[in-house]
């Protein structure tokens, strides 16, 4: 899975660094304040560089998450299209708002994410999620209105 680490240029000593993994959407580009829409690029230098940049320019301005639950209530449900208009899985959707208002309740970061781990355990058990690996592997658009 393509990714970046990012760290500070001349760090001597443990501290802040960015894992920013692979995404659907802007994923890592974003994080790492390229431009979204750029195609993969050659010059690997020119990638690191303007990564590292980034992690520098927000070195000590990131701070650890807060433990502590957040009640939030599960609005509406959403409808399931992408900001492009592509429908999306019902079912992935609603585990999806399931997971999030379950990890703002949770006591700490740490039991957050395992709610999120479950979550995407689960979404990866469901047709939506064989629609979209095969559609990626026959190299067509994935059709989320037959998996539910």
């Amino acid at each position: 899975v393509p990714a970046y680490l990012l760290v500070p240029d001349g760090r001597r000593s443990p501290g802040p660094a960015v894992l920013a993994a692979h995404g659907h959407g802007p994923g890592k580009s974003r994080i790492c304040g390229l431009d979204p829409e750029a195609k993969p690029s050659d010059d690997y230098a020119a990638v690191i560089e303007s990564a590292v940049e980034r992690v520098q320019a927000l070195s000590g301005h990131l701070r650890s998450p807060a433990d502590g639950a957040i009640v939030i209530t599960l609005p509406a449900p959403a409808e399931a299209v992408a900001a492009n208009g592509q429908k999306l899985s019902v079912e992935v959707t609603r585990i999806l708002e399931r997971a999030i208002v379950e990890a703002a309740a949770a006591p700490t970061f740490s039991a957050a994410l395992e709610i999120g781990y479950r979550a995407f355990g689960a979404s990866a058990c469901t047709a939506a999620a064989r629609e979209g690996i095969a559609s990626f592997l026959e190299r067509r658009p994935a059709d989320f209105t037959k998996t539910g």
